[in-house]
């Protein structure tokens, strides 16, 4: 492929690629080479000085995106019900609606007069373990001196478990209702938060009374989000658990792991569901957002390893036609061969599209950013222009 320009062009070409490669300097910019690949790391002020821009690569056999309109919603797995252990007066709420808490923050404080009993019985259930403790070992003594039967010292153990497991079940009922079982005599109870998260619902006030079981708020822990959408029949068919779903604003994408083959009866389209693979602070629950999802290839595309590229990504580094695939913070030159191109794009905004594979196999996956504006700029850096 072969390219001609004026001298003056070229010349102006030139003094732009240095005029914007002299903000990188050997300190600033990390270059590594190897065989099959050349890795600059950037800052993002110099990514944004050099103008670099990037967009996913596609299958050659890319049926194309399509944009569906999604709802953020919390995976049933996040949510929590803190509930009331006993019928109580809410004494104090402690946060609002909305608020992102720490692990074991106090929520709600609750006045329960059963709870001194439960405590009153706990240290009654300790001072029977300390009796049985000490009629279990009496009786081992005796056994061994042939004063008792076996069977009187087998009844004493069998006490013994009975009063240790009395004490475990008064311990664990005080600590499920936020009293410690070892305090002073108190009626009061603290609800403390589970884990990190934030409350999504508060559902008492003080000076209300609530029964042993009612909820006193909804909790949401950290976690991933999930993205419900909806999809006409033809569309869902072309969809497959997995595929990526990009939202705007957010550095990670999503994927595919439900598909309803439930039809609605009143809109006519199936339910969808996407989940990122970790907590993404670009969206928050209930929010609407553009979902774009990525038709699935042709499968004789996927084996043949062609992808599609923007035209302007494609250039020429010593003798070979190499693409800068992002990844973070780090641009790799990869090696590839040139298949054909388009005259015209599909329709994402980058004009022409040229089909390459890589010269080494498993170069690319299927979400990889590929640079299609500043690449003169990065293989500026490559090459060491503008440095001392």
């Amino acid at each position: 492929m072969l390219h001609t320009c004026s001298v003056p062009r070229l010349l102006l070409q030139a003094l732009a690629l240095a005029a914007l490669t002299s903000y990188i300097y050997p300190s600033d910019a990390a270059t590594s080479n190897s065989d099959s690949a050349h890795n600059i790391t950037l800052k993002p002020t110099q990514v944004q000085k050099l103008g670099i821009r990037s967009s996913q690569i596609q299958a050659a056999g890319d049926a194309g995106r399509v944009v569906l309109q999604g709802l953020v919603t919390l995976p049933p797995n996040l949510l929590r019900v803190v509930s009331a252990p006993v019928a109580a007066l809410v004494e104090q709420v402690q946060i609002s609606k909305g608020d992102a808490v720490k692990q074991g923050q106090t929520l709600v404080t609750l006045n329960a007069p059963q709870l001194v009993e439960w405590q009153r019985e706990y240290q009654q259930a300790q001072l029977q373990l300390k009796l049985a403790q000490q009629t279990a070992q009496r009786d081992e003594a005796l056994l061994a001196e042939g004063i008792i039967a076996g069977s009187r010292a087998q009844a004493s153990q069998a006490q013994l478990q009975i009063a240790q497991a009395t004490v475990r079940e008064r311990g664990q009922m005080l600590q499920l209702a936020g009293v410690k079982p070892n305090g002073s005599l108190s009626g009061h109870a603290v609800m403390s938060a589970p884990q990190r998260g934030t409350v999504i619902d508060m559902l008492v006030q003080p000076g209300q009374r609530v029964e042993a079981g009612a909820p006193i708020l909804k909790f949401a822990s950290e976690g991933a989000l999930s993205i419900d959408m909806q999809a006409a029949p033809d569309v869902a068919r072309r969809l497959r658990k997995g595929d990526v779903v990009r939202i705007s604003g957010c550095a990670l994408p999503a994927r595919i792991v439900n598909i309803n083959t439930e039809l609605d009866a009143g809109s006519q389209t199936l339910s969808l569901r996407a989940q990122w693979p970790q907590a993404q602070d670009c969206a928050l629950p209930q929010q609407r957002v553009q979902a774009e999802v990525a038709l699935t290839p042709r499968a004789d595309a996927a084996q043949a390893g062609n992808w599609l590229v923007p035209a302007t990504a494609v250039l020429r580094h010593d003798g070979q036609d190499i693409v800068f695939v992002q990844r973070g913070s780090s641009y790799q030159a990869v090696n590839v061969r040139v298949i054909s191109q388009s005259a015209a794009g599909n329709g994402n905004g980058n004009g022409s599209l040229t089909q390459i594979s890589p010269v080494a196999p498993a170069q690319f996956k299927a979400d990889d950013l590929i640079v299609n504006q500043g690449t003169v700029a990065l293989k500026g850096v490559l090459q060491g222009l503008g440095a001392e």
